[in-house]
């Protein structure tokens, strides 16, 4: 590959390609309003191997999880117009719905309670630690994985592949 061409596709997606070989279907969707945080966790994750995308809102996450078809989500609770419950609640509600994961550094018991009955696969205190993090993900894609098919994700890993050309999806309407 041309170093101009290497450079074109983004270091991250790189990453992601040389690992693919360990989870080769694995999509992980992450949504925070918070640039920084949400670039940590997606780096950490495409070093792990995964295919990890981040959307900087709950809005952008609805039209990417369309696209992408990622095993799980991991979100924050508390993002500007939508939160992660509603979002969690509007991807559930879909057909081949991923894992969703929810984040905060305001968590209640009453509220993770609350989390949970409505679908979330777990929740994750901020800031969050790094093996903690990995163990829910990959708790998570053990259902994920049982519940759809690697198929049935092809069609949404090769749409990934053709349209999104790092790790960042920008530029979607919200």
């Amino acid at each position: 590959m041309a170093k101009k061409d290497k450079e074109a596709s983004g270091p991250q997606m790189e990453k992601c390609k040389d690992n693919a070989s360990r989870v080769p279907s694995a999509v992980i969707l992450v949504v925070d309003d918070d640039p920084l945080q949400r670039k940590i966790i997606q780096t950490i994750l495409s070093d792990e191997g995964y295919r990890a995308y981040e959307v900087s809102s709950a809005e952008e996450a609805l039209i990417a999880a369309q696209t992408l078809n990622p095993h799980v989500v991991l979100t924050d609770l508390r993002m500007h117009k939508m939160d992660g419950m509603k979002l969690m609640e509007k991807l559930r509600s879909e057909k081949d719905a991923p894992e969703v994961i929810i984040m905060s550094a305001f968590g209640t018991p009453y509220m993770i309670e609350e989390l949970l009955k409505k679908g979330a696969f777990s929740f994750m205190e901020k800031p969050l630690e790094k093996n903690r993090m990995l163990h829910h993900i990959n708790s998570a894609l053990e259902i994920a994985t049982k519940m759809k098919p690697t198929a049935e994700r092809a069609k949404g890993d090769q749409r990934a592949a053709d349209v999104l050309p790092s790790g960042t999806i920008a530029g979607i309407a919200s």
